[in-house]
């Protein structure tokens, strides 16, 4: 592996195989979305090893490769050294333009009806209310 620290190789992961798609990494690795996250922003201390350990099996990873750059971010924090982050500031959140769901890009939709809001009942005389 040549990356610097471990962010950057969860980012080269998702880059290489999933085209910057961090949700594809989470359905193919089995990983939670949030955890897989707050590693390439690099705001996890230390990764939980059996996760680790599932990603390199999921990717052909050497395990002592991973645990070596894990280990040296950990020096980087103890001798408050920044630990290298991904350039992540064109990055877009939500799904590719034109993949949403009921969105199939082909021009401008039906408008849509008027919707009238129910009216209110009028309440019954003699009722109590309980505050």
């Amino acid at each position: 592996m040549t990356d610097e620290s471990f962010p950057l190789l969860i980012h080269r992961l998702v880059v290489e195989h999933h085209q910057g798609n961090l949700l594809s990494m989470t359905r193919r690795s089995g990983i939670d979305h949030g955890t897989l996250r707050n590693w390439v922003h690099g705001l996890t201390k230390q990764p939980d090893l059996w996760l680790v350990r599932r990603l390199c099996e999921v990717y052909g990873l050497d395990m002592d490769e991973a645990l070596h750059l894990m280990n040296r971010d950990v020096v980087r924090r103890a001798l408050a050294q920044p630990v290298p982050l991904p350039d992540l500031s064109r990055v877009r959140r939500g799904p590719a333009p034109g993949t949403a769901r009921g969105r199939t890009g082909r021009g401008p939709g039906k408008p849509l009806a008027p919707v009238k809001s129910p009216e209110r009942p009028e309440p019954r005389s003699g009722t109590s209310r309980i505050a």
